[in-house]
């Protein structure tokens, strides 16, 4: 067994995927033990397996895009090491399947089928754990992927349809993605937990351990409001997630977003004029703290809606404060005659001052020897 083969087509890949075998090709070595299993090329090749189509069907250029899909949804279950081994790897491992088609025809721009078709009827079909690939989705898109291929993985999710029982049960995943530095993503998992967030069975209070990092984005403006006004009905169904509500509002006054950090005041206050406290002594000491905290940043309609919580703001002093100017005594400039820098004569003084720049790192030396290869350049 050649043991450099591997390696070989994993650097043929490097220079395009057509130049490598393709899938079966390498799962039929595979099983020769003529290579030895590779998830990172499996998974490049897996995810350029459609694009293999097209020179199998080209024969066929008169048959429907259902008949091309029901050839490939025939031969994928076929092969259980495909659907039960390598589908998976196209979560764990930069691919093309994004862009990997098969189309009708001797030329692209036909009828095509995609990845993001087939994957959902296989799951439809059972050949796939429907969970199962959800939750992969949900874990790619937080490995480092190309953003192309990122959005691929939350329209495989969306194309899916998850349940409000499914979303309940990957809410530690969805969690994860909220810090998100690709917008999109953070944007998705918001919308996400927003749609469950009034499910007896989450609590409001998982959102904390995220809140500093996703409720003052400055690009996540929609979403928020959306998420505080959920907050906010939370709050009118049980007075119970009242202390976990307002440290959430809290949390988004600093907003830069001035609706979305009039939603978190209006929200605060109507916890803290509450007829019955709905906060304890301490709570409610910490609110009034993480306002007076945010008081600056505030814009007119948040501090309009906290002004009975906020401290006046006192006039600005009139009064033009006045001084006059003193020289200093004994003044001795950093730059005159005396500190001024020598420049470097010829040529034979510049060779002869790199030596000394290579060695000693004198500052001075170093200016003069700069300034030297500047003016000097006509004469080397």
């Amino acid at each position: 067994r050649p043991d450099w083969l591997v390696d070989l087509f994993a650097r043929e890949v490097d220079g395009g995927l057509w130049r490598a075998p393709d899938y079966l090709e390498l799962r039929q070595m595979e099983r020769e033990g003529l290579i030895a299993y590779h998830p990172p090329l499996f998974a490049l090749l897996l995810g350029h397996h459609l694009a293999r189509y097209n020179r199998n069907v080209q024969r066929r250029i008169q048959i429907p895009l259902s008949e091309l899909e029901e050839i490939i949804l025939a031969d994928l279950p076929v092969d259980p090491e495909l659907l039960g081994r390598d589908i998976w790897l196209l979560f764990e491992h930069e691919t093309i399947v994004n862009r990997d088609f098969a189309h009708i025809g001797q030329y692209i721009g036909g009828p095509e089928t995609t990845w993001l078709v087939l994957l959902p009827r296989l799951v439809a079909a059972g050949h796939l754990d429907r969970l199962r690939v959800l939750t992969n989705c949900l874990l790619a898109l937080r490995r480092s992927f190309s953003r192309q291929l990122l959005v691929w993985f939350k329209d495989l999710y969306h194309a899916l349809n998850a349940s409000q029982a499914e979303r309940l049960a990957l809410r530690n995943e969805l969690l994860e993605l909220l810090p998100h530095s690709e917008l999109q993503v953070a944007r998705f998992a918001l919308a996400q937990l927003t749609e469950i967030l009034p499910e007896p069975t989450f609590s409001a209070a998982l959102l904390l351990p995220y809140a500093d990092n996703f409720l003052t984005r400055p690009e996540l403006k929609t979403g928020l409001r959306t998420l505080l006004a959920g907050l906010l009905k939370l709050l009118n169904q049980d007075a119970a997630h009242a202390p976990t509500v307002a440290r959430l509002l809290a949390t988004a006054l600093p907003h830069p977003d001035s609706a979305v950090q009039e939603r978190a005041a209006k929200g605060l206050a109507g916890i803290l004029a509450a007829p019955q406290p709905l906060l304890s002594r301490e709570e409610m000491a910490a609110v009034l703290a993480a306002i007076t905290s945010h008081a600056e940043l505030l814009g007119a309609p948040a501090r309009t809606a906290l002004a009975a919580w906020l401290a006046p703001v006192s006039p600005a002093s009139t009064r033009v404060a006045t001084a006059a100017y003193a020289p200093a005594a004994q003044f001795v400039p950093e730059l005159s005659a005396a500190t001024a820098i020598v420049p470097v004569a010829d040529w034979h003084e510049l060779l002869f001052l790199t030596g000394q720049v290579l060695r000693h790192h004198d500052p001075a030396a170093t200016e003069r020897w700069l300034d030297g290869l500047l003016r000097l350049n006509g004469e080397w």
